[in-house]
């Protein structure tokens, strides 16, 4: 993976680890949060719902725990530089796409939208595309080797 990539995927998990502490401070002080326009377009309702919380857990913190993983996850891909990584990080994007599609379903039934909830969903799905983007180069380049070295696809 190019340096930029890695650059961008550290850039997206701090932000996105910012705006899930942001969420979980809201959560836990039941207050109006500055994202509160009107009874549609509020944080303070999607996060103090129902679907706010998995097994008394918010969702806020699942997505603190997310986000430090894929800055972890795209750290070790840095540092180590293993091919191995780029799956890995292609995977762990995909079980956030799943997540985020839980979280627009929540939002879906409450008739509200969450700003900062669409931010999260935003960067999870900007995550994503790096990794299939990154993960499909890697794939061309493996297939580009494979040629020049005088095989042929079985």
């Amino acid at each position: 993976m190019k340096k930029k990539i890695y650059i961008a995927y550290i850039v997206l998990s701090l932000i996105g680890f910012a705006v899930s502490l942001y969420l979980t401070v809201e959560h836990f002080l039941k207050s109006q949060g500055a994202c509160d326009f009107n009874a549609t377009v509020s944080c303070s309702l999607v996060n103090t719902s129902i679907y706010s919380e998995i097994l008394g857990i918010p969702v806020a913190i699942f997505g603190l725990l997310w986000f430090v993983a894929l800055f972890l996850l795209a750290w070790q891909a840095y540092t180590k530089k293993d091919k191995k990584q780029q799956k890995r990080l292609l995977y762990w994007n995909i079980g956030g796409l799943l997540f985020v599609v839980y979280l627009i379903i929540a939002e879906i039934l409450l008739k509200a939208i969450c700003p900062l909830c669409t931010a999260v969903h935003v960067i999870v799905l900007v995550a994503l595309g790096l990794s299939i983007y990154s993960y499909k180069n890697n794939m061309n380049n493996n297939n580009i080797q494979y040629y020049t070295k005088g095989h042929k696809f079985s």
